[in-house]
């Protein structure tokens, strides 16, 4: 009687067990990981180039603002040129500005005002202080007389004025008129209100040399305490 043989045995598979279908698996594993490996960097510069241009935006914002806001601001004039009248014509108005004289054009459509009232072009003279509004910065359109001031101490009454002696050691001769006001406080009061010894604020024009014209005189209020 004739037997086969057994069956010969599969040949073990020199790379160990299952050594066919781990090693693709195996290779995308890796792979994966290594493009992990390559993504998470790219996307951590990719948060630091978006924070740093975010960054140059939000600081350069503020920086263009005050750039608008003064150009904004650099046509805006002042209220006027504020001087001595060293000449005036008829025609023409030069006024000293700290040592820089302005030529102005005088025009027929010129105004000319003292306080609240409106005056004549001849109440101009050299010396007096203005506060001039141009047009084009070149002809004048209002030209406000300003009262001069001066403060000191009463030395002597006269029968149209007073003498004042001012801190810086200098004696006014002021003249009064019939029209100069007075105050004390906020109290209107007349002229024999006005004592030797009182300190007092006069407005008006000064003269030449050391003479003044007041138009307003404001006595300082007596100090408390004291014995009319």
């Amino acid at each position: 009687m004739t037997t086969d043989p057994p069956p010969p045995h599969a040949a073990a598979d020199p790379q160990g067990p299952g050594a066919g279908r781990p090693r693709g698996s195996g290779d995308r594993r890796r792979r994966r990981h290594a493009g992990r490996l390559y993504v998470v960097p790219a996307l951590a510069v990719l948060a630091l180039v978006a924070a740093a241009c975010s960054s140059h935006t939000t600081t350069s914002t503020p920086s263009s603002a005050p750039a608008a806001a003064h150009h904004g601001t650099s046509g805006h004039r002042s209220s006027g040129i504020v001087g001595t009248i060293a000449t005036v014509s008829a025609s023409s108005l030069v006024v000293d500005v700290h040592g820089t004289t302005r030529t102005l054009a005088l025009t027929p459509t010129t105004t000319y005002r003292e306080g609240h009232q409106r005056v004549a072009a001849s109440a101009l003279a050299p010396g007096e202080r203005v506060r001039v509004r141009t047009t084009a910065n070149t002809t004048a359109k209002v030209v406000l007389l300003l009262p001069a001031t001066a403060t000191g101490t009463v030395t002597a009454l006269e029968a149209q004025g007073f003498t004042l002696h001012t801190p810086k050691g200098a004696t006014l001769t002021v003249t009064t008129t019939s029209s100069t006001t007075y105050r004390q406080g906020t109290h209107t009061v007349t002229a024999p209100a006005l004592q030797p010894g009182d300190t007092v604020r006069i407005h008006g024009q000064p003269g030449p040399n050391t003479t003044f014209t007041a138009t307003k005189v404001t006595i300082a209020p007596a100090a408390a305490g004291s014995s009319g």
